[in-house]
């Protein structure tokens, strides 16, 4: 069973994520993060350090990590 989710997808409506994340945790206990990584740019340093916290942190092991495509920004976060 997966402790977190790490969503890398932007364009999300806050209100729609929040309850998402809401029911993630309330319901499954898992905890749901986002961070809205451009797919035609690279991200902003501090997304990275926050990507990077939570993928480091061990209370979030095992964790999703997905976005839209599966292409280019899981990449950028796995590096």
């Amino acid at each position: 069973k997966f402790k977190a989710i790490l969503d890398l997808r932007d364009g999300w409506a806050l209100a729609e994520w929040r309850g998402w994340a809401y029911v993630l945790k309330s319901r499954l206990g898992i905890t749901a993060y986002n961070i809205a990584f451009d797919d035609k740019s690279y991200p902003r340093q501090i997304d990275v350090q926050v990507a990077l916290q939570i993928l480091q942190n061990e209370e979030n092991w095992p964790i999703l990590v997905h976005c839209q495509g599966g292409r280019h920004k899981i990449g950028r976060a796995h590096v």
